[in-house]
């Protein structure tokens, strides 16, 4: 530890909000961070953790999207990590969700993910393709959000004025979103899942 305590920036807890601020600030602003972690291990919910017996769990991140090349995330990542990053696509039926009466397999392609849950629930079929539209919609709403926070300020302003007009279901809680959606409560836990 630098005995003089010189550091633009003192970041507490390494989970992922906090290796990622360090990482830009010192790549972007040149910043000199500190970085502090009470744990034995960096990584916050990014680690898993092991019992005896071979029992291992993930304590959170399971599945990060948009790391297809070229893909906003996927660039934010590789400049996080000096491209150091292999990504390795989710194979098709990532995850099964088992509740009463219900088995749904999730498919790792939207388009096949929708057409499951239609197949599933074709009484809410035109519910479905309204929320993959609504879900499209918040997502280019999110990216926009980001571009104006790294634009130069009257860039900013701009695009912060195009979401403005085309918030739509991007700023609803998912909870209230899915009921006003969805009338179908193993439909809503699917797609909250």
């Amino acid at each position: 530890m630098d005995q003089h305590g010189d550091y633009d920036a003192i970041v507490i807890g390494s989970g992922m909000g906090g290796l990622a601020f360090a990482s830009i600030m010192a790549k972007m602003k040149r910043w000199r961070v500190l970085l502090l972690e009470r744990h034995f291990k960096i990584g916050g919910f990014t680690h898993t953790f092991e019992r005896p017996g071979s029992w291992s769990w993930d304590v959170g991140l399971h599945y990060v999207g948009e790391m297809g090349r070229g893909m906003l995330g996927r660039r934010l990542f590789d400049f996080i990590t000096e491209g150091q990053v292999t990504w390795n696509p989710l194979p098709d039926n990532f995850d099964e969700f088992v509740y009463p009466g219900l088995r749904f397999s999730v498919p790792s392609n939207q388009t096949r993910f929708r057409d499951a849950l239609i197949q599933s629930f074709p009484e809410e079929r035109k519910n479905i393709r309204r929320y993959f539209r609504d879900l499209n919609a918040a997502q280019r709403w999110l990216h926009r959000r980001t571009m104006a926070a790294a634009s130069p300020p009257l860039m900013g302003k701009i695009i912060r004025w195009v979401n403005q007009l085309t918030e739509g279901p991007a700023l609803t809680s998912t909870g209230r979103y899915l009921e006003r959606r969805f009338r179908n409560p193993q439909l809503r836990a699917v797609t909250a899942s």
